[in-house]
């Protein structure tokens, strides 16, 4: 069990970083189309980022319900 435990907190930590990345690069290119300053530009991704999984889960969870 500790190697399964190990590996569920390598793939938690890919998903994170994954999540991370997509933030930045969402951020990154609102960032630029709005003239955001760096903060803010990451914090708008991050909200982007974690709406659009949150709306994918409700779409799917009612899609197949």
């Amino acid at each position: 069990t500790l190697a399964v435990s190990h590996m569920g907190d390598f793939a938690l930590a890919v998903i994170l970083s994954i999540g991370d990345l997509a933030a930045y690069i969402i951020g990154k290119a609102l960032g630029r189309t709005f003239h955001l300053d760096r903060e803010k530009a990451q914090k708008v991704g991050q909200i982007v980022f974690t709406s659009a999984v949150i709306g994918a889960g409700l779409f799917i969870t009612i899609l197949y319900s």
